[in-house]
């Protein structure tokens, strides 16, 4: 127990490492490159994204867990890992070569095998191997974050973002190489993680579907101003992540042992937790949202509409809470990922048809729509399993605290300067969450465990 607790918790902070040094470069990028550059390379992240899960099939999956069984049975693995890696290599220059998209042919490939050897070092259960990984991609990252800001060009930042998968591949390459694959075991782990290809691929979907297509429908300017937008918003969103990969461990075990009370009341417990911390950050981004944009880019305060609109997306998004790895926990990730098909099948739609209406306005509001029915799919799911929910009653102390301090906010202090107005919003939030009592002492005491990995 305290082996995997020390591991998940290396695991987080490497992730929290990467996580930041991602954003790190993806601001830097920002300040840096004109606005069409800007808006282009953005585009490029996201298609490349996209084209990347398409390409390994679902074997991040699908391999990993016949890497599992096979370690299980005492048998050899060299030959999935080659056949996986061999897949991936020819999709992935396929996809490439079928945009005709130069740029995409420099990204794609090495993304695809980034995204395969995650799922094979996990298989194989090289969590360390695949924690040190994560560590190269943020130093790269970070070193890449120097150099585009003396080296401004598109071209760069497109290589540096190759580098950011080339280097911590290598690595996972070193610790797991692949084998000489024969045709057959080809095909049977492509058929055999085949189903897994929608999971993966929602996720990219609901990700990145509304900068594509503004791109595409609007062009690269607007574009750089709704990816300004949309990294905001991508940055608070860690919090949400975090508890998600934090928890797994703990309400798994609560699953197995049939602990079923427990497993419930420490899920909305972490989902308090979740709505605490990251409301008084949805409060300034709803205040101040060209403030924050041009703070952190210097410029594009322009997408301050569609930034409030994503915001208010994260909210409905933490009202749910932890969901998907509730359903990891218990074993019905089905469940979860038929929600975000659905989804990411509705906002494709609704982005086709809201962009030309309403431009970054339109665009924010169906990635909005798509992530409230996503959430709503998920607690039904729960509810009609187990007739439970994701909040409690000191979760909804935490919501009454949030609406009473913008209503505050926005009836009596917008006279204020706005560092003094964000000052007093968040001590008046907070004199609220003390008044209404939302935490109590088992907050602390479970908080305690987790952070000992009792």
């Amino acid at each position: 127990m305290r082996r995997l607790a020390r591991i998940s918790a290396i695991l987080v902070v490497t992730f929290l490492l990467s996580y930041a040094a991602l954003y790190i470069f993806r601001i830097a990028a920002g300040r840096i490159l004109q606005p069409e550059d800007f808006g282009y390379f953005m585009f490029l992240w996201g298609t490349s994204g996209v084209l990347a899960s398409l390409s390994i099939l679902g074997m991040e999956t699908g391999a990993a867990r016949e890497i599992a069984r096979r370690i299980a049975e005492g048998h050899t693995y060299k030959d999935i890992v080659g056949a996986a890696t061999l897949a991936s290599i020819l999709f992935s220059v396929f996809l490439s070569l079928l945009t005709g998209i130069q740029e995409l042919l420099i990204i794609v490939p090495f993304y695809a095998l980034f995204l395969l050897y995650t799922g094979i070092l996990r298989g194989s259960g090289r969590f360390r191997e695949r924690a040190l990984a994560d560590v190269v991609r943020a130093a790269v990252l970070l070193i890449s974050s120097l150099y585009v800001i003396y080296n401004p060009s598109l071209y760069v930042a497109v290589l540096l973002f190759s580098l950011s998968f080339i280097f911590p591949l290598l690595l996972e390459i070193l610790v797991e190489p692949p084998g000489i694959p024969s045709l057959r075991t080809v095909i049977e782990i492509v058929r055999s993680s085949i189903s897994y290809l929608l999971m993966s691929v929602s996720f990219r979907i609901m990700q990145w579907t509304d900068l594509i297509l503004v791109n595409v429908l609007l062009g690269s300017l607007k574009t750089a101003i709704y990816g300004a937008a949309s990294t905001v918003v991508g940055i608070f969103a860690v919090i949400y992540n975090v508890a998600g990969y934090v928890s797994l461990q703990r309400l798994t075990i609560y699953y197995e042992k049939g602990m079923l009370k427990d497993m419930f009341e420490f899920f909305r417990r972490v989902n308090k937790w979740v709505l605490l911390v990251s409301l008084p950050l949805i409060l300034l981004l709803l205040i101040y949202p060209s403030t924050v944009i041009e703070m952190l880019f210097g410029r594009y305060g322009e997408g301050g509409t569609a930034l409030i609109i994503l915001s208010l997306s994260l909210l409905v998004q933490q009202l749910g809470g932890i969901l998907g790895t509730l359903y990891t926990a218990v074993g019905r990730p089905d469940m979860w990922n038929r929600a975000a098909i659905i989804a990411a099948i509705l906002n494709v739609v609704l982005n086709m048809v809201f962009i030309p209406i309403w431009g970054l306005v339109g665009a924010a509001i169906a990635t909005g729509i798509s992530i409230a029915l996503r959430t709503l799919l998920a607690v039904l799911g729960i509810y009609n399993m187990w007739k439970e929910l994701p909040l409690d009653k000191g979760s909804l102390f935490v919501i009454i605290s949030f609406i009473l301090t913008v209503v505050a906010d926005r009836t009596f202090l917008s006279p204020f300067p706005p560092l003094q107005e964000a000052i007093i919003s968040l001590l008046l939030y907070g004199v609220l969450l003390v008044v209404l009592r939302a935490f109590d002492r088992e907050d602390i005491r479970i908080a305690r465990e987790l952070i000992h990995g009792r």
